[in-house]
Order: structure tokens, then sequence, then C-alpha cells
């Protein structure tokens, strides 16, 4: 039994080895705060706000991002995750309950909240090409820090998503710290040398558009104490007008509200709604609030100025004339059941700013959406529109088999919030200091390591999907993600598979040395080994369920990579 359990008690040593040697160094760990919010997700219900800082999960201080995400994913959410919430502005914490829920597309339960960011631009592409941030002149540069917007100045990233609300369809005065000595060292941010302030000015953004509306979905989600709920509407609702007006496109609708909450104090708006199993419509009266943020669109749209969250389905409701679409011969009533966006040539982004031959991961790649599988993601291809690259194409797949392309252009009137600006995430500096402050957040890790992979197995099939599983490429994928952000992740990484192979191993799995120490046990208790037919049985059954596993992964994982590949060699050659 002591030479079986070698093997797993190594792996132990290494995860523990490699994690304490990750904290002597030192590394960045993600924040547990709210950089961003999914409408109609349940943390948007829950009115979580950018900005919020998530200082307990269950009664327990926790203080990283990977906390938040364990609780989610694999934690016990039958009843709901208890939060406590640290919002700026506000002196007494706030608790809330978040129910996690499952998401079409990810195989574990989320609550929509995207990682905490900070006012420093992006360490290597401080701004998307083509974008009026990518145009500013004097010109940003990565690590440039935001202290002021229109001579106001900013601390958080939260201030800069207001003054990007207020101020759509105006030019913006952009005052940026940048350090005249680049090099830092770890865990000392803020002490750069010398910084010299520079201010240039950011145009507005018009939204990429393609000249069509897609057809209004239902409601999908109401936001707690929003005007929409105290008004009475309710998930499943539909909305067909305003003001006796037409909905016309679903995803301008937000901002138009958002306009005229800011024209008129104490503004109304009458929505007439299509409730399941009524006969007539409703006409709901809403007071809307002035809302001071904006909200990225994802699988629905949400209107801040009421608080509510809904779908756009695949279905063409209207055509611009001479507009993108029209030119296409695309027309009311259409299907659209694959979109894809396809980026420029490599000669063409050679051509880019800053030099770039691989932009950044996601702006140089092929992105498809298959709306016949999921017919409601049609808001998250939009939004990945308004970051396609200069020269870029849409192509449009439709029900009857036509393939259509694309050139979106500017919409008149219609401004994107964001300017194309791309911001850091919001990290603390962990560890760098002693051998003993290594060890104690070292083994705090492989602990953390080993439970999460025990409670992942406990939650796999029913909580977690079986497609959550990964293989060799999803390894190899993660190992060169986790060595691009440094050493010190590289061996984090390291740890957890350490404490993976630790845990799998000493499963009571015949051919795993678990196995092994079943039947080392049962012979200690009765004085005799087990029968060797039984033994052989279920050593073969435990083969058997180990190659099916190998299988699974590996098909797992040409889902996941062969279509990038096949897209790459298509490109490359």
């Amino acid at each position: 039994m002591a030479i079986i359990s070698a093997g797993v008690v190594m792996n132990v040593l290494f995860a523990l080895f490699t994690a304490v040697w990750a904290y002597w160094i030192g590394l960045e760990v993600v924040e547990c705060g709210v950089g961003g919010v999914v409408p109609g997700a349940p943390a948007w219900q829950a009115n979580l706000k950018v900005g919020d800082q998530i200082a307990e999960i269950r009664g327990k201080p926790v203080d990283r991002y990977q906390d938040l995400r364990t609780a989610v994913s694999i934690g016990d959410i039958e009843n709901g995750v208890p939060l406590v919430i640290q919002r700026p502005g506000v002196a007494q914490p706030i608790s809330v309950t978040v129910q996690p829920r499952q998401t079409k597309g990810i195989p574990y339960p989320t609550i929509g909240v995207h990682m905490p960011m900070t006012p420093v631009l992006h360490p290597v592409l401080p701004a998307n090409p083509g974008t009026p941030a990518a145009a500013a002149q004097p010109p940003l540069a990565s690590g440039d820090r935001i202290v002021a917007v229109n001579g106001q100045p900013i601390e958080t990233y939260a201030q800069i998503l207001r003054a990007l609300a207020l101020n759509l369809d105006k030019p913006l005065s952009i005052t940026v710290g940048r350090s005249q000595s680049p090099e830092k060292k770890p865990g000392n941010k803020d002490a750069l040398g010398p910084v010299e302030q520079i201010t240039t000015t950011v145009a507005p953004a018009l939204v990429r558009d393609l000249g069509l509306a897609m057809k209004m979905g239902e409601i999908t989600a109401i936001q707690s104490q929003s005007p929409a709920e105290a008004a009475g509407i309710l998930p499943g609702d539909r909305i067909t007008h305003v003001d006796g007006q037409p909905v016309g496109d679903p995803l301008r609708l937000p901002d138009q509200l958002r306009a005229l909450a800011w024209q008129e104090p104490e503004a109304k708006v009458t929505v007439t709604v299509v409730r399941p199993n009524q006969a007539n419509p409703l006409d709901i009266l809403v007071k809307l609030r002035r809302p001071d943020w904006f909200e990225t669109p994802y699988n629905a749209v949400s209107i801040p100025a009421m608080g509510i969250a809904y779908s756009v389905e695949n279905s063409i409701a209207a055509v611009q004339a001479d507009g993108p679409a029209a030119k296409a011969g695309l027309k009311p009533g259409d299907v659209i059941v694959k979109a894809e966006l396809i980026p420029p040539d490599n000669a063409s982004v050679r051509q880019l700013p800053f030099g770039a031959t691989y932009v950044d991961k996601g702006l140089n790649e092929l992105v498809t959406l298959d709306h016949k599988e999921e017919p409601q993601t049609w808001p998250a291809f939009f939004e990945a529109l308004q970051s396609l690259l200069p020269g870029g194409k849409v192509e449009l797949t439709l029900a009857d088999r036509t393939v259509v392309s694309l050139e979106p252009t500017p919409a008149v009137g219609w401004f994107y919030p964001k300017r194309g600006f791309r911001f850091e995430v919001k990290t603390f500096f962990s560890g760098g200091q002693s051998l003993a402050t290594a060890l104690r957040l070292g083994t705090r890790e492989t602990i953390d390591a080993m439970t999460m992979v025990y409670r992942f197995l406990g939650k796999l099939g029913r909580q977690v999907s079986l497609k959550a599983l990964g293989g060799p490429g999803t390894i190899v994928d993660m190992a060169y993600q986790s060595a691009s952000q440094g050493f010190p992740d590289l061996l984090i990484f390291l740890t957890i598979i350490g404490a993976n192979l630790a845990v799998i191993n000493f499963l009571p799995i015949p051919v795993l040395d678990g196995g092994h120490m079943v039947f080392l046990a049962y012979e200690g208790i009765t004085g005799k080994p087990p029968n060797e037919k039984v033994q052989v049985a279920l050593t073969y059954l435990g083969l058997l369920l180990i190659l099916a596993l190998m299988v699974w992964v590996l098909w797992l994982d040409v889902e996941r990579y062969a279509a990038k590949l096949i897209a790459w060699f298509t490109r490359l050659f």
C-alpha cells in the first residue's frame, strides 16, 4: 500500500512545491470584483453593478475572482449563493443571494459577472484597430492610466464607463498618466518612476451596422427594484409598441429610451406587450430612470432605463433601404441560421497600427455563431461585429442555404459607447515576501486545487456538463495561456495538473492506484486477496472506463480546436 500510494503522494508534493515556488516569486491574482454584468443573467437580476467588490461568499471572506467562479460553478447552489457586496459610495455592505443557472453553450452554472477592470489601458493593445480610441491624437499607449475625462478626475473603471455612457455623441478629452520608465517591479504597480500627463481627444464611435433589424423576442428577465418590476412587466411578455409606435430595431431601442429618459425629468412611456395566455395586448405605463451606465448585449439585450432584458430572434423584421443588407438581397422574413465574422487577410492585418501581425487573440480569428442551434445569439454576434478588424466582412447563411456577404457601414446617429478602449484586468500582488508566506499561500492553493477536483467530479454529469472535461489539446492550450502570463502563472497551472493527477489516480477505479488500494485494503481486512476472476473482471471494466474517458476528451478537443485549425490553415495557404 505504501508503494502504491507513492505516486499519488509525489503528485501532491509536486503540486505543493510548484505552488510554494509561485508564491515565493509572487504573482498577480484577479480581484473578486465586478467588471461587467451580462444582461438578463442572475447577477444582473440581483442588481450587481460595475465596481462592486465581493467581500464574502457564504459568510467566508474572499479576495480572489477564482473564489467566486468556484462557488458558482461547483459549489452548493440549490438555494442560491449568498454574497456580501461592498459598493463604492454606499457605507453599509449589501447582502444579496444570487441563483446560478445553466446557460446553453457553457458546461457549468454561471451568474454572469465579468472580471473587474482598472482604468489602465491594456498592456498589449490599448485600443481596437479602426476605432476612435485607436485614432486618438496624440495616440494612446499600452499601460496608460486614464486620470481624467473632460477634466473630471478618474480613479476607477466604473467612472470611465459613466463618462462614456453620458457622452455618447460627444468627443472626449482624455488625460492619461504615462510612465517615462515603463519597467516596473511585480507588486509595485504604482511605483513606475516619473509620470507625464498627456491629453488627447477621442471622437464618438458610430455603431457598425448591417442595415437590417431583427425580430423582437420575449422578455427574459426583470431586474430587481427596477421601473419594469414596479410597473408589473413580467418575463415572457413581448413588447410590440412603445408610445403607440412599433419597437423597430430591438438593438436600438435601449439607446432610444435612454435618450428619452434624459430629455425630460420623470419621463414615462406606455409599453404595449403581448402576454402569454392573454388574448388582448396590454398597455403598461413605465416611469423611466436615468441610466448613467451601459450594458453590453450578450444572448439578451437590456434596457437600463427600464430594467428589462429580452431576446432577439434570428428572423429579419425590416431592411434599411440602400443599406448593406438590401444591397445583398436580404428581405423581411429571411431567417439567418449562421453568421460569421471574417477578418481581413494577413496582408491587411500587417498594415494595421501598432505593427501587429497577430493583433490579439479573438480579434484576428474567424467568429461563427450557429443561430439554428442557438437562435437567440444575434446580440452577441452584433457586439462582436463592433470589434471586427478594418477590412473584415460578414457572411450570413439563410435558412434556404443562401450565403450572402456584407460589409458593415457606420450607422447614422447610433453611437457605440466603448469607442474601442481596451482595459487591464484588476489584480493584486500575492506572495513575493517570505518563505513562510509562500508556504502558507502555496498550501492553500494546493488544498483548494485538490478539493476543487473532488467537488468537480462530484458535480460532473449533474451540475457540471461532461463537456467541461478536456484532453491533451486543452492542456496544451491552457499551458500556453498560463506561460504567456508569466512563469508564476505556469507554476500555478502545474499545481492544478499535479492536484488533478493525485485525485484522479487515487479514485477507487481498477487499473488506477486507487483501485489497487481498494484490493489491498480488502486483503488487509479479510486476510486474503480478492477472487482472481472478480479482480480481472473489475480490472477490465476499469480499463474500459478509462479508455472511454480518453476517447471522450479527445473528441471534445477535436470539437474545440478543429474548426480553428482548419480556418487557420485555410487562411495560411
